[in-house]
């Protein structure tokens, strides 16, 4: 814990697995800024759970890392499950990142230069996966190119007053539980079959998918842009309140079980395209009223 800042170098790295075959959860790491200043971490956090070769693997460590007043800026960071040989793996523990802001006129971002990791472990039985957790005062901004920048369970993505990703470098996950909020947009790219939930107060939310893609709650944004290679299974609502909704499966089939809504000031189309066939129950109305 500090009051003005913790920084570390791609050398100041930390590691709290525990002892082979120990079965000890590994140890948790914690920083936190109290006062005005950031978190800028070049070195790598690994609290991965340690491999057993007598029982089951042990359970990585949670990683909480954040600020009062400022920025947070993180490299790799693993909580992966252990592997077990001949037994189960460990389950992964939790990240979560937040970069808060008390004083006004003020903006921070979280960045993310390298992959945050709450896997479970391999073994005779998979050890649960965990979740990511990413609070941003302004954005949320990839900092890896084209590198995967979270594998998860599940990431809780917010960007209270900026966007999470770009159209130029999209936010690269693979997780099968995707909420995600960008007040002025969201980009982001996922690979692996996902529950989705997304929101985009005044902004364009833009999601690509590699496997089937459903929604885990309703979806409203300014306009979206949504693509998967499987198919898409929307059932919630999902609306737009300024210009259009695009759904596009390269492989698979769109099936409608709630409504798609262009209301209020939208002037966009209802546009849908799919490779194997476009199907509607009772409930999956399309409107487009202005």
């Amino acid at each position: 814990q500090a009051a003005t800042g913790v920084t570390s170098t791609a050398l100041g790295t930390i590691t709290t697995t525990a002892g082979a075959n120990s079965g000890t959860v590994s140890g948790a790491v914690g920083i936190s800024v109290t006062g005005t200043g950031a978190v800028s971490l070049a070195g790598a956090i690994d609290t991965t759970g340690a491999a057993n070769t007598g029982g089951a693997a042990s359970v990585g460590g949670q990683v909480d890392i954040a600020t009062a007043n400022g920025a947070v800026a993180v490299g790799a960071i693993t909580t992966d499950g252990g592997v077990g040989t001949g037994f189960a793996g460990g389950n992964a523990a939790a990240i979560n990142v937040t970069a808060a802001d008390t004083a006004t006129g003020h903006s921070y971002d979280i960045t993310l230069n390298g992959l945050l990791s709450a896997v479970g472990g391999s073994g005779s039985g998979t050890g649960t996966s965990s979740v990511v957790t990413l609070l941003a005062d302004n954005s949320i901004v990839d900092g890896n190119t084209t590198a995967n920048n979270i594998s998860a369970l599940e990431a809780d993505l917010t960007a209270t007053e900026g966007a999470i990703g770009t159209v130029a470098d999209p936010l690269e996950t693979a997780v099968s539980t995707l909420v995600a909020s960008g007040a002025t947009g969201l980009t982001i790219a996922n690979t692996g079959n996902v529950t989705v939930t997304l929101t985009a107060a005044s902004g364009i939310a833009t999601l690509t998918n590699t496997g089937t893609l459903g929604t885990g709650g309703s979806w409203s944004a300014n306009e979206f842009a949504v693509d998967a290679t499987g198919t898409i299974t929307i059932g919630n609502s999902v609306t737009v309140d300024t210009d259009g909704i695009a759904l596009t499966s390269s492989g698979g089939a769109v099936v409608l079980h709630a409504g798609l809504v262009t209301g209020g000031a939208a002037v966009g189309d209802v546009q849908i395209q799919a490779a194997t066939g476009v199907t509607s129950t009772a409930l999956g109305t399309i409107t487009t009223t202005a």
